[in-house]
């Protein structure tokens, strides 16, 4: 099941929170759910928590730099099946 699900009314600082308790850094998020995000907006939430805020930030900009960048945090962070499972499902997008 997909990590990403719609967010709906003001529950994107919850959500928000949702991701970052996975326990990944930002580059780690992106590496393995950034191809699954057509709409990003929890950069628009303003998050009394300074450290959620910094994660959500950095998602965000890591997000914006674009598909190269998810090739070579892929390569930093996954194994090599991780890299081909996401790939594969990138495709079927």
């Amino acid at each position: 099941m997909s990590k990403i699900e719609v967010i709906k009314g003001d529950g994107r600082i919850e959500y928000a929170h949702t991701l970052f308790n996975e326990g990944l850094c930002p580059g780690e998020w992106v590496a393995r759910y950034g191809h699954q995000i057509g709409c990003w907006s929890l950069d628009e939430a303003s998050y009394p928590d300074a450290e959620l805020g910094k994660w959500v930030s950095e998602v965000t900009a890591l997000l914006l730099a674009g598909v190269e960048m998810r090739r070579q945090l892929r390569a930093q962070y996954l194994t090599s099946k991780e890299i081909k499972e996401v790939e594969d499902a990138e495709s079927k997008f």
